[in-house]
């Protein structure tokens, strides 16, 4: 016979009666405590925020959202745009009055366009567009969890010109990122508690700042990150040629369209860049190739403008291969505004 003394240390289990009233109070308060949860976690995200590109997208969106009043020149592209072109300095070289609503690569000029068009449906054209992107943008496809982060809503994706087509599973990933911040922020939200258990101090710091133009400075530069940034693009480089994305192709055109509809002046121009990537030879063929691509759209219409512009900076004036410190960033847009007028004259 079994000795069952080992076991009396054990907790027993009490049975309980099942009944449906009891099982359906259990599934609702389930339910409701993780819509509290998901509530909180969305408020906390919204006001302290982790991912940065999540933020930025966002930020520049609720800037858009909340425009009062129509500026004259809309500046658009990707982070290079966001640390590289100061609305003030461009508001003083142009007189034109100007906001910085550039968001990070992965967003494509596709979200160039949606901004345009979301500007363009409650102000009517602006005098300008300025866009600006990194030279290896025009490869990427659209990244449907960030498109999350804007101020477009689930139901209206099938009606975006161009269209992101996403397939049914990033469709409910889109709204999963857009509303459910435990299931699609995990991550952050388990940095969130390390770092009330390691660091309670940090928890309500806010990490990041925009200023209200939406030019965004950075003060430091990182020489290092700079040339260690130059040896991964050179890697990935090896043996590519350049060739532009579906959505990017489709961006241009419908960018064209608008332009053309509205007899509005489209700029696109290249992101600033560190000087040693020139010394490269897989890098320059890259580059006229990707220039020469762009030029051609361009020229597909009187109103689309592709500057013949490329800026370079030494390693320690900037962050990485293609971010400015805020005082590069005030030579560079003066640069831009100064290949704008050039181009004017032609």
């Amino acid at each position: 016979m079994k000795d069952r003394t080992s076991y009396k240390h054990l907790t027993q289990e009490i049975d309980t009666e099942s009944s449906p009233g009891r099982i359906l109070g259990t599934i609702l308060g389930t339910i409701a405590v993780t819509l509290i949860l998901n509530a909180l976690a969305l408020r906390y995200i919204d006001q302290y925020p982790f991912n940065r590109g999540y933020w930025l997208v966002k930020e520049k969106w609720n800037i858009l959202s909340s425009l009062q009043a129509p500026v004259d020149a809309l500046i658009l592209g990707d982070s290079s745009a966001n640390q590289g072109i100061v609305p003030e300095q461009f508001t003083k070289e142009t007189s034109f009055s100007s906001l910085n609503l550039a968001t990070i690569g992965n967003m494509t000029m596709a979200n160039d366009v949606y901004m345009l068009q979301d500007y363009i449906s409650r102000f009517g054209a602006p005098k300008e567009v300025v866009i600006v992107h990194v030279y290896d943008m025009w490869e990427r496809n659209l990244a449907h969890t960030l498109l999350a982060k804007t101020s477009i809503p689930w139901y209206a994706l099938d009606s975006l010109t161009p269209s992101p087509n996403l397939s049914s599973r990033e469709k409910v990933e889109f709204f999963l990122t857009q509303y459910v911040p435990i299931y699609a922020e995990n991550k952050t939200l388990a940095t969130v508690i390390m770092n009330k258990v390691f660091g309670p101090e940090k928890l309500f710091q806010k990490r990041m700042h925009i200023e209200t133009t939406g030019f965004m400075p950075v003060q430091k530069a990182n020489p290092d990150r700079v040339r260690n940034d130059m040896k991964k693009h050179l890697r990935w480089l090896e043996n590519r040629s350049f060739k532009l994305s579906d959505i990017n192709q489709k961006a241009m055109q419908e960018l064209i369209r608008l332009a053309d509809t509205h007899s509005m002046h489209v700029y696109i121009a290249n992101s600033p860049l560190y000087e040693g990537m020139f010394d490269e030879e897989p890098f320059r063929r890259y580059y006229k190739a990707m220039q020469n691509s762009l030029r051609d759209l361009s020229n597909q219409s009187d109103f689309v403008h592709f500057l013949d512009m490329t800026v370079v900076f030494p390693a320690d004036e900037m962050q990485n291969l293609d971010h400015l410190t805020q005082q590069s960033a005030v030579r560079y847009t003066q640069m831009l505004v100064e290949a704008i007028s050039n181009s004017k004259k032609r």
